[in-house]
């Protein structure tokens, strides 16, 4: 349980990041993501580091998930 905490921790020290590029580009970090990913936004510095910070969060949840998903197998199933 540990690990998840650290994870939460980490995802909500990162949100705070992407709120910033959210405020400076209008747009939240789903819709940016999709938009970089498919090709319709530029090649500034800002979309790298917003598109690795939103990374991080997918990655950190997936991991929660996994986590929680053997930990408490029970939860999942109701």
């Amino acid at each position: 349980m540990e690990k998840i905490s650290k994870y939460r921790s980490n995802i909500d020290q990162i949100r705070q990041e992407l709120k910033k590029f959210e405020s400076k580009y209008q747009m939240s970090s789903e819709v940016f993501f999709d938009k970089f990913e498919s090709g319709k936004l530029g090649d500034e510095g800002d979309f790298f580091e917003w598109a690795g910070l939103y990374e991080n969060v997918v990655l950190y949840s997936q991991r929660i998930n996994s986590l929680e998903s053997v930990l408490c197998p029970t939860a999942r199933e109701i």
